[in-house]
């Protein structure tokens, strides 16, 4: 964006820092159902090794990348600028014959307390703004879809 698009516009240095995680390929996601929506949602300690792997990315936030515990001072602000809410799996025990819990649940809760620990799971609260030349293929697409099941 140049200069004049940006008059009046401040950049949230929270929200730059979010959205290159959320398209950064390292960090895997998954969809899941949280009160009847679909969110997209990651787990702690995978956004933790990919902050161990890429210091870069903390760069816009302006924090020194040497703090203990930089990743969980990272989740908070993010919580608090409401643009991750921390989430826990729906089902806290195995299904039937299985040992262990699903890695990837696929319903989930808001958990009522909102600091960031590696072992919870957080959804992306905020939306990705779209170029409008993707945003016209997105359309194009659905119309395409839409009718070959009307015809």
């Amino acid at each position: 964006m140049d200069g004049a698009q940006n008059k009046g516009k401040e950049i949230d240095p929270a929200r730059v820092f979010a959205e290159k995680v959320r398209d950064h390929k390292e960090l895997e996601t998954r969809w899941a159902v949280l009160q009847e929506a679909r969110v997209e949602y990651f787990r702690g300690k995978d956004f933790i090794t990919l902050l161990r792997a890429h210091p870069e990315l903390i760069k816009p936030l302006g924090i020194e990348a040497a703090i203990e515990d930089v990743e969980l001072d990272i989740g908070n602000i993010l919580i608090r600028r409401k643009l991750i809410v921390r989430c826990d799996r729906v089902t806290k025990t195995p299904r039937p014959g299985k040992t262990k819990l699903s890695k990837w649940p696929a319903r989930i809760e808001i958990f009522p307390v909102s600091l960031s620990l590696p072992c919870f799971i957080y959804v992306y609260i905020f939306l990705i703004h779209y170029k409008l030349f993707q945003s016209i293929q997105v359309i194009h697409i659905q119309l395409l879809i839409s009718s070959k099941f009307t015809a």
